[in-house]
């Protein structure tokens, strides 16, 4: 609150810097995991930690990662310098001389909003057209036309739910002419004391996996054999079950639980993984649904965040809960535009991390050991939007660091790749079951069952797609993630 109400550069650099040092303990806990890591990866027969943990993912070395990183930040640095130019004159009012520093970027920001506040920035205003149940209806809509299923809501009883509140969704499919359950989704939606707080979560109960006849009768308990079946091209698979939980808001006696167009979002993406897991069709449990590459996994997910933003899905269901009217798109149009405001920025941001999670894994460790602070000030130095900072020392308070491990760049290949399949087969048509058909049988039956560079070079019909340029030409085309 501090970066973006204080009028005194200084008071901001004082704050700023306040929250980007770390202690020297922290910085030396960092140094020991990552020397620590280093010498695991050459016992198992790498040269250092990235290439260890690299090999069984999409990118498969770290000179892939390094071009694919490179080549968004080339991408994206210049536009990022042209955003924050924007906010910066706009907010100030006039040409502003002179080049920002990092502790100025949230006050202009701050202050270019408050220039261009619309009635979408009311945080009710947007959601009272997004109340739970019509996302609901609208997902089971737009799933109904690009890939031909639907959701059915059902009761629950016994102790098959874990909370009376609850839901049981069965996703039903036709099969020529006749409707048949493929999937099950528990719906764990609403707030409760005792339940993990935070982030949104999709669980596979029972994934799908192919079931032997033969060797079924042999292996199934009682228990076992009252497991749920679908035949689908002469061949048994298990049924599909997930929990899907988030955090939302408990209805009330006269209103409905309302969503803001992040909590919509939020809610889409976890219904691309869920629909990963009931479209799968594996022989294996282990390469189910999204049971697939770490780097890969996220590309369904993240592409419903672009379905969610479109003007003909969002118009498919919006509508305010007590009127009926629809949601006016200009409103819509206003709130994305703020969002977008650095959008550019935010995107370098997280190549620059993901940048340090690679200098660091890759890092040659000598007898003096590893100095992570001069690697952060290095990498900031060139690819940074700012003049590095010798006292900022944020590298030991980034958590991912330890969680990823190599591995930070994931979520930003599955934007860049998402971002193409939605531009190449989705944008012209999002309700198109053709482009839907193309999607499910490319990248969503196969979940880890098929290398993932074949389900992308089948989806966008792109044979360029290969080796490790591929990460590179993927990346070129990040800037419009």
């Amino acid at each position: 609150m501090v970066l973006q109400s204080a009028h005194g550069s200084d008071v901001r650099r004082r704050v700023w810097l306040a929250t980007r040092q770390s202690s020297r303990e922290q910085v030396q806990r960092l140094e020991r995991l990552v020397t620590l890591r280093d010498r695991l990866a050459k016992v198992m027969g790498a040269r250092n930690f990235a290439e260890y943990a690299l090999s069984d993912k999409m990118a498969r070395t770290p000179d892939a990662v390094a071009g694919f990183l490179d080549s968004l930040a080339k991408r994206t640095l210049p536009l990022a310098r042209d955003e924050l130019a924007r906010v910066h004159t706009d907010a100030a009012g006039a040409a502003v001389p002179g080049a920002l520093d990092e502790w100025d970027r949230e006050y202009y920001a701050a202050q270019y909003l408050g220039r261009h506040r619309s009635r979408a920035r009311a945080s009710d205003f947007l959601s009272s057209f997004l109340s739970l149940g019509v996302v609901m209806q609208g997902l089971s809509r737009l799933f109904s036309e690009i890939y031909g299923v639907r959701f059915v809501p059902v009761a629950t009883g016994g102790r098959e739910v874990w909370d009376g509140e609850v839901r049981r969704l069965d996703v039903l499919a036709d099969a020529g002419g006749v409707e048949q359950r493929i999937g099950i989704i528990y719906c764990d939606l609403f707030e409760r004391a005792g339940k993990q707080p935070g982030s949104a979560s999709h669980y596979t109960v029972r994934c799908s996996r192919e079931i032997v006849r033969t060797d079924a009768s042999e292996a199934m308990d009682a228990d076992a054999a009252t497991i749920p079946l679908l035949e689908a091209g002469g061949r048994t698979f298990q049924i599909p079950t997930i929990a899907l939980t988030c955090n939302f808001a408990v209805p009330g006696a006269r209103r409905p639980t309302l969503l803001s167009l992040h909590e919509t979002e939020t809610l889409f993406h976890e219904m691309g993984h869920a629909m990963h897991t009931m479209l799968g069709r594996t022989a294996m449990h282990n390469i189910s649904g999204t049971r697939c590459a770490t780097d890969f996994v996220e590309l369904p997910s993240v592409l419903m965040e672009h379905f969610v933003m479109d003007e003909r899905v969002l118009g498919l269901f919006a509508r305010h809960f007590e009127t009926g009217e629809p949601l006016p798109m200009d409103l819509v149009r206003d709130y994305q535009r703020e969002q977008d405001c650095l959008r550019h920025n935010e995107t370098l941001s997280q190549v620059l991390m993901a940048m340090l999670d690679q200098r660091l894994y890759t890092a040659e460790i000598g007898a003096a050991g590893l100095d992570s602070d001069a690697v952060y000030y290095e990498l900031n130095r060139a690819y940074g939007l700012f003049a590095p900072v010798r006292e900022a020392n944020w590298q030991a308070q980034l958590g991912h660091l330890f969680g990823y491990g190599a591995t930070y760049y994931s979520y930003l290949l599955d934007r860049a790749i998402a971002a193409a399949v939605w531009r190449d087969v989705f944008a012209a048509d999002p309700l198109s079951r053709a482009a839907g058909e193309r999607f499910r049988t490319e990248v969503l039956r196969w979940g880890g069952g098929r290398e993932p560079w074949e389900c992308v070079r089948g989806v966008l019909g792109r044979e360029d797609l290969r080796g490790e340029h591929a990460m590179a030409l993927i990346g070129a085309a990040g800037a419009d993630m």
